[in-house]
């Protein structure tokens, strides 16, 4: 057989074979040539023949295609003579050193629609007879009963290849995740699985974490949340190189595991920075400054091992090494240095602890710079471990991450809080010492509609006055709008009495922008100034603290400096006019048993003096 697709290529059809051969034994041919045409092409889509000359298979091809072109072309003039259309007239040939003919007509189906043509090689004077007229009849019978089948068939045969596609596709599509296209969390699995069984050479696995990336998705909402996590899975992907399994494993967790080619820290350190940066870069299309920070933790896997979940906990307890150091970090895994729980562990555990009274308020004093009096308290979470004492929030950063576990730490600090302080207030009498209490609060918090009732009714069963409260906020909480569930809350309690504060100023993106609208009552400066003004005495940073108070006073805020340690920073601090001074050197977090201890003042002449030197009487 012999299929014309542009270009003629040998092979064997069963069906058209068949017929060529009929055509031989019932018409005496010598070589004979059956062909198909669907009426929308120029020429034969399908031929088979007899014999064993090539040459005159495709002679007689030309013959069947010249006649058939011929046939269409009378037809489109009106000039149609049926017995034109279905004998052909005979040409002369010259055959294995004869003078032959070639004899031809065409084939149609019971309707008279055209089907093809055949042609045969016939001794000089054949002619078609009236059985042969009753042959082409048959003949064009029983083509149309072959093209009918093969028509099927070739449909069959489609349906099974659009089916099997379907199939693929239908898996690739359960396997990605829907918003990213990245593979899910299951799939990742399986296939890093299969992966680190499979290869013998060094891999990186490392999991990614978007810092703070549920405070943005209820600041901005969902679907910039979607958008957001989309420009981070497009730049992790570009930025993880070929041949790297890249997945969205949870909400703002990814994870990828690549070859590596250089096995020292240095090339992971550049691998992961590259990464980080990438995103950093990409984010920065968001119109927002603050965003594009995320944490790593990554593992070298030297060649094959047999077990996924010990990789994974390997890099999942350098994540979270990686967001004690601070977040927008990443970190390798090092088994001297490795942390006993991981965000996961913690998160586990947070609930329980919560319950048993192990998560408490601590409470660190703020105080007057000018005489030395307590005026304030900042309530500080602390989480009392069995082994390793008070941590600090730096150390169980999980929980902020999480709506439901931080809303749980702040009900317990709040209500611990103020009934801690109730009892301080109760103790003192009213001539005694009367702290302001500073709470800190999550945008989990205030994007709870309910949040300032549920405070109000906490404030009340204690006895505890609206103007008694600071409500400490950080730059990353006053980025929303105006007319959002943040900014109305804020403006309800200080409506009630209460004072807010703007936490850690100067370390955001936001602080600025928002002082002149947003209900703004006091400064907190980060401890980064304050180092710095001590370290610096004289340069631009002095210029700068100077630029805060100044706008603070012409603003009417409050200003307190925090992270006060040394001496040297508590003289600064007085010269320049800070009124107000947090810090170790003032006084550590206490817990609620300790709280009279605080009321003592300070006597900050001493306390600001430099210390003697080495040797010195």
């Amino acid at each position: 057989m012999i299929r014309i697709d542009r270009v003629l290529s040998a092979g064997i059809d069963p069906i058209l074979q068949g017929l060529a051969d009929t055509i031989a034994v019932g018409l005496g041919f010598e070589h004979t040539l059956a062909c198909f045409r669907p009426s929308e092409l120029p020429t034969a889509a399908y031929a088979a023949s007899t014999g064993t000359s090539e040459a005159m298979t495709l002679r007689m091809l030309a013959f069947v295609n010249a006649e058939m072109s011929m046939n269409r072309e009378r037809q489109d003039r009106g000039t149609d003579d049926s017995e034109r259309l279905e004998f052909w007239p005979p040409r002369s040939c010259f055959h294995d050193g004869r003078t032959m003919q070639l004899l031809g007509a065409s084939l149609r189906d019971d309707t008279g629609r055209v089907l093809g043509g055949f042609s045969g090689l016939a001794e000089p004077g054949k002619r078609f007879d009236a059985t042969t007229v009753e042959l082409r009849r048959q003949l064009g019978w029983l083509a149309t009963q072959l093209f009918t089948a093969h028509r099927q068939r070739i449909s069959v045969e489609l349906d099974l290849v659009q089916a099997n596609r379907d199939k693929t596709e239908l898996r690739e599509l359960v396997a990605r995740d829907a918003l990213t296209g990245l593979v899910n969390g299951k799939v990742f699995a399986e296939r890093a699985e299969q992966w680190l069984r499979s290869t013998d050479t060094p891999s990186l696995f490392y999991l990614l974490d978007i810092d703070r990336f549920r405070e943005v998705n209820a600041l901005f909402g969902h679907r910039f949340g979607d958008t957001y996590l989309v420009t981070v899975a497009r730049a992790l992907s570009d930025a993880a190189g070929e041949g790297a399994l890249v997945g969205r494993i949870g909400g703002d967790e990814f994870a990828v595991i690549c070859p590596l080619k250089q096995v020292t820290s240095d090339a992971v350190d550049r691998m992961l920075g590259s990464v980080t940066n990438a995103i950093l870069r990409r984010a920065a299309g968001l119109g927002h400054p603050e965003l594009g920070r995320v944490s790593i933790g990554a593992d070298v896997v030297p060649g094959r091992v047999q077990g996924f979940s010990e990789v994974f906990d390997k890099a999942d307890s350098a994540l979270y090494a990686a967001k004690e150091q601070g977040r927008g970090r990443h970190c390798l895994f090092d088994a001297r240095r490795n942390r006993r729980f991981s965000d996961r562990e913690i998160s586990r555990r947070f609930i329980a602890d919560s319950d048993e009274g192990r998560v408490v308020p601590y409470f660190q004093p703020v105080f007057d710079l000018a005489t030395g009096r307590c005026t304030g308290l900042e309530v500080l979470a602390r989480w009392l471990d069995p082994e390793k004492g008070a941590l600090s929030p730096d150390a169980f950063n999980a929980v902020f991450d999480d709506r439901d576990l931080a809303e749980v730490l702040t009900r317990n600090m709040v209500s611990q809080s103020l009934e801690a302080y109730a009892d301080l207030l109760a103790r003192e009498g009213g001539a005694g010492c009367r702290p302001i209490l500073a709470l800190n609060l999550t945008t989990f918090d205030l994007l709870k509609r309910e949040f300032v009732f549920d405070l109000q009714t906490e404030l009340a069963r204690v006895a505890v006055p609206w103007s008694s409260l600071v409500i400490e906020v950080t730059e990353r909480v006053v980025m929303g709008e105006k007319s959002g569930q943040v900014f109305r809350n804020l403006s309800e309690m200080r409506r009630r009495g209460a004072r807010i504060a703007l936490d850690d100023f100067g370390t955001g993106h936001g602080g600025l922008r928002h002082l002149s609208d947003w209900p703004l009552d006091v400064l907190k400066i980060d401890r980064s100034f304050v180092r710095a003004l001590a370290e610096h005495a004289g340069s631009r940073d002095r210029v700068v603290f100077d630029a805060i108070l100044l706008m603070a006073r012409k603003f009417g805020f409050g200003v307190v400096a925090e992270g006060v340690e040394t001496a040297a920073q508590l003289a600064a601090l007085r010269e320049i006019g800070c009124p107000h001074g947090q810090g170790y050197l003032l006084g550590a977090p206490v817990a609620a048993e300790d709280l009279d201890t605080v009321c003592t003042p300070r006597d900050l002449q001493a306390l600001s003096a430099p210390a003697p030197a080495r040797g010195a009487r």
